[in-house]
């Protein structure tokens, strides 16, 4: 009915200048993202309080089904958020939501891009969080078992030793 009468899908909210879109991919509402990217929402548009897009939110929740849907219509795989310079595959990553990292790896997310703050990499989160299954997958893409955070030099190594995670 809203759009019907020509609501503006881009139009973000004042409190954190979110938008319909990113709150749909945000919340895992898949038919909801349909209907938005068909009538033209900015999959890159990002909030005013982080930078986060779409895409970022739909990939910290583990929402592989939007993610693919966004990364369909041109979300920019590697965006950073502009608060810590997250990018989608090092929150997944981190959260070890394997299905999002496998998809954003398959539309060439970059494998060894680090947050702006702490300089930490998709590998050294998985690592630091056990997600096994994470890990393989990065290294299988080339990510680099020796890329050190830029706040302490510590490697992924280091994080998986320190969290117990002796599988990593």
């Amino acid at each position: 009915m809203l759009l019907g009468k020509e609501a503006d899908v881009n139009k973000p909210n004042t409190d954190d200048g979110s938008t319909p879109l990113f709150i749909a991919s945000q919340n895992g509402h898949a038919d909801v993202v349909k209907m938005l990217l068909g009538k033209e929402a900015d999959v890159n548009q990002p909030t005013t309080d982080d930078g986060s897009t779409p895409l970022y939110a739909a990939s910290q929740h583990g929402h592989a089904d939007v993610v693919e849907m966004l990364l369909g219509k041109g979300a920019d795989v590697n965006q950073p958020t502009t608060d810590y310079g997250r990018t989608p595959l090092s929150t997944a990553s981190r959260h070890g939501h394997t299905k999002v990292v496998e998809k954003l790896l398959a539309h060439g997310a970059g494998v060894n891009l680090a947050t702006s703050e702490f300089g930490c990499t998709p590998l050294f989160m998985a690592s630091q969080e056990g997600h096994t299954d994470v890990v393989e997958m990065l290294l299988g893409k080339g990510a680099d078992v020796n890329q050190p955070t830029t706040d302490d030099g510590c490697t992924p190594l280091y994080a998986a030793s320190q969290n117990g995670h002796v599988d990593v």
